[in-house]
């Protein structure tokens, strides 16, 4: 019996000894701290594709192609379950591409788109004041009209 007191006591201190005195056990369970890579950083440099360094011609096709994507999407939010905020957004950027088109024709043409820029924005607040949507049909077929009338007035300018 005390034999086996001692050798119980002596397992007891080696193993107290070991787990509180061994490094690799304490390394183990430490939190590891987060350390900083200072590395160099790549740092691009912003390359500036302004308008300015296009011609004239690319940028009415430029507008003009950027006019009939969101024309087609606009067309497409309307003939689907889409929701306001989509169909207003997408009106709202049919008109900023065909003012960036109308300031880039002669007078007599931009007086002209802008009777159709009128006519989108009046669909717009058609849009706005239809909040379940339960026009979308009339409105889709009011912008179908505008698309193919300005497709065949402006298509063929440049």
């Amino acid at each position: 019996m005390r034999n086996h007191k001692f050798l119980f006591i002596l397992c007891f201190v080696f193993l107290v000894s070991t787990l509180s005195g061994c490094e690799a056990f304490v390394r183990k369970f430490r939190r590891k701290s987060k350390k900083k890579d200072f590395k160099e950083k790549v740092l691009l440099v912003p390359e500036d594709y302004s308008a300015s360094r296009l011609s004239a011609e690319e940028q009415y096709r430029q507008y003009f192609l950027f006019w009939k994507c969101w024309h087609d999407e606009l067309i497409t939010a309307l003939s689907t379950t889409s929701t306001q905020k989509k169909r207003i957004s997408c009106s709202e950027e049919v008109i900023k591409n065909l003012v960036g088109l109308q300031g880039l024709l002669d007078e007599e043409r931009a007086k002209e788109l802008d009777k159709y820029i009128v006519r989108v924005k009046d669909l717009k607040k058609e849009i706005a004041s239809d909040i379940y949507g339960q026009n979308c049909r009339q409105q889709c077929t009011k912008a179908e009209v505008l698309k193919r009338s300005i497709w065949k007035e402006y298509a063929t300018i440049y």
